[in-house]
């Protein structure tokens, strides 16, 4: 894949979708009372902690972007994903207001946490509302003419898919009370905590589109290879990746002591020395920059972030394969092999 090194952008088909997902999530997203709805919509990126208007912190809509491409691959109208689209979006975010408690974060794109501001208890509150407002995006099919049976296997999909979510970052979390969890172990996990919901932007935009079950399957499983190819790098810039570009301190899941796979992959192939060193730092109730310095270090001498690569492009491989089942035209194999690309080589 080196000949595509440089291609780290989003393909521009992405741009296209992003005003009308805007244009829908405002009033998909209108919790009450009005102070819960500022902390919503604090979490979309559309305001300040004060209620004024912010730009530039909405994240990058990939999972909605996602099912309304897939829509459009397989010649559906985007009119009929909509609903589905603001749902993943706003699960999305649920997800995020309540993994930044569980993992303690204080930024997240760039600005401080839900949690940090307000405080656990209104940030765990604000993420079972965005929850219940996903389900009532989808109910709003019914506008659209959508039949009952339609609405059912909508909600049923988008039901599991984030409760195979949640499973998975019940999993992340419980390895961190274990010593000895496996790179194996820690990509199981990962293909439910992250593949799952990206597989379910796929494969609900494909089934608005009414794509044959053949394409469907095969646009839902690039999606949920993809993701792990996604996760895979997330790790790999929640260690290396910048401050500017993350939104997050350098060596951030060092920081944490999370069990990411750089970090799982040192302890299961360095030498003992390394691994002795590893535990020690790990073993710590608090790190210090020397501390991270060191592990990063550490995960350095064994070339972690090199087999990290390697496996999240393994994954696109696997992904761009799975997309041969779905007979997209050359044009849309080209844009999906551009969101590859990006998932796996991106630098935020």
């Amino acid at each position: 894949m080196e000949s595509n090194r440089q291609n780290y952008h989003l393909p521009d088909n992405f741009i296209k979708y992003q005003d009308i997902i805007q244009q829908s999530l405002r009033p998909a997203l209108n919790l009450n009372p009005e102070e819960l709805n500022l902390l919503g919509h604090y979490q979309m990126g559309w305001v300040d902690e004060k209620g004024n208007t912010s730009i530039g912190s909405s994240g990058k809509a990939l999972r909605p972007s996602l099912c309304l491409l897939a829509c459009d691959a397989v010649g559906g109208s985007i009119d009929h994903a909509i609903p589905l689209a603001i749902a993943l979006e706003i699960i999305h975010n649920f997800s995020l207001v309540h993994d930044d408690i569980q993992d303690e974060d204080l930024l997240r794109r760039h600005r401080p946490t839900v949690w940090a501001l307000w405080g656990k208890k209104l940030a765990l509150i604000a993420g079972n509302a965005m929850r219940t407002s996903a389900d009532m995006s989808v109910y709003s099919l019914q506008s659209l003419g959508s039949t009952s049976s339609h609405i059912l296997y909508a909600i049923n999909q988008l039901t599991e898919r984030y409760l195979e979510m949640i499973e998975g970052q019940y999993q992340d979390i419980s390895f961190e009370q274990r010593t000895n969890v496996s790179t194996q172990e820690y990509l199981d996990m990962v293909e439910k905590k992250t593949g799952s919901l990206i597989e379910a932007s796929l494969h609900m935009g494909a089934f608005a589109g009414n794509a044959s079950f053949e394409q469907v399957s095969a646009l839902g499983k690039f999606g949920r290879l993809i993701g792990l190819g996604f996760q895979v790098r997330d790790d790999m810039l929640g260690i290396w990746g910048s401050t500017e570009t993350t939104g997050k301190g350098h060596g951030s899941d060092i920081n944490r002591k999370k069990q990411a796979l750089p970090v799982l992959y040192a302890f299961e192939n360095g030498n003992d020395l390394t691994k002795r060193k590893m535990a020690e730092i790990y073993s710590k109730d608090m790190l210090t920059p020397f501390d991270i310095s060191e592990a990063i270090q550490l995960l350095d001498e064994v070339r972690a972030k090199e087999y990290c690569q390697q496996v999240a492009e393994e994954y696109m491989n696997q992904a761009l394969n799975a997309l041969k089942d779905a007979k997209l035209t050359e044009k849309w194999e080209i844009t999906f092999e551009q969101l590859a690309n990006f998932m796996v080589l991106r630098e935020f």
